[in-house]
């Protein structure tokens, strides 16, 4: 199998891993999506309808890797081979990300508004969006502007799942927080205080909030972070595009980024 595309840290970590001749491991299987531990970090192999990250590799389909956790899987020169198939990714497309750690850049008004807007109309009922304003997700974001270090606390591994709704908003939050804020105190508590708390969540959130915290994104929460700096008619697509990532994720990412935006102003 040949693969679309190779992430920047993905294959920077595969040749690292060349030279220890220590063996990947896969940790878990789904439909669109395999997640391997490579050199002590979480890669994973997606479907391109998954979209791209530095961290990712992207193929036609994964059920037919015939993959079951647990198995290992060797580190080659341009290719990664599992028991039952090797993924070449030698001349594949390098994918680096398109928002670099030198970004910076003003909030537009009018995409924020429109990230808003998105939310109110399609954030699912679960989402941290749609809950009681009395729920405890929605007071721990209320903490965040005057108190970010325990809000941190509060929401990380807040919530069920592989990415719990409180690591989602954290990284939304971060990642508007990254490249929009002025305010390099305020920035450097919140981003000490993840980095202290990423022991307290699920091992794939933990891996999400330390790549935000190294300026590494999916591609939809990329599109999302440019399409705020620009007139609100980008806004609207990246929009739904980021929704589309898991059952709440999404929307919780988006919610994460309007809350950091109201933080900041523009």
């Amino acid at each position: 199998m040949t693969a679309l595309s190779v992430g920047k840290r993905f294959r920077d970590t595969c040749v690292a891993g060349q030279k220890t001749g220590v063996a990947a491991k896969v940790l878990s299987v789904y439909n669109n999506s395999v997640n391997i531990l490579m050199q002590g970090e979480i890669f994973s192999v997606v479907t391109v309808q998954a979209g791209r990250s530095p961290s990712g590799l992207t193929v036609d389909n994964v059920s037919c890797l015939g993959l079951t956790p647990g198995e290992t899987c060797s580190l080659l020169p341009g290719r990664i081979s599992f028991p039952r198939a090797v993924i070449d990714y030698s001349g594949s497309v390098l994918w680096q990300g398109r928002i670099s750690e030198k970004f910076r850049s003003t909030l537009s008004y009018e995409s924020v508004m429109a990230l808003k807007s998105a939310l109110d109309r399609k954030a699912p009922p679960c989402s941290i969006w749609s809950v009681g304003p009395e729920t405890r997700p929605v007071r721990e974001v209320r903490r965040l502007g005057d108190d970010p270090y325990n809000a941190v606390r509060g929401l990380t591994g807040l919530g069920p799942g592989l990415t719990p709704s409180g690591d989602d908003v954290l990284l939304g939050f971060l990642s508007v927080l990254n490249h929009f804020s002025n305010d390099e105190g305020y920035k450097n508590r919140f981003r000490a205080a993840v980095s202290e708390t990423t022991d307290f969540t699920t091992t794939i959130s933990a891996q999400l909030l330390k790549n935000a915290l190294r300026f590494e994104y999916h591609e939809y929460i990329e599109d999302a972070i440019s399409a705020l700096s620009q007139s609100h008619e980008g806004l609207v697509p990246a929009a739904g595009r980021l929704f589309g990532l898991g059952a709440t994720s999404g929307a919780d990412i988006a919610a994460g980024m309007y809350f950091a935006a109201e933080i900041i102003k523009w």
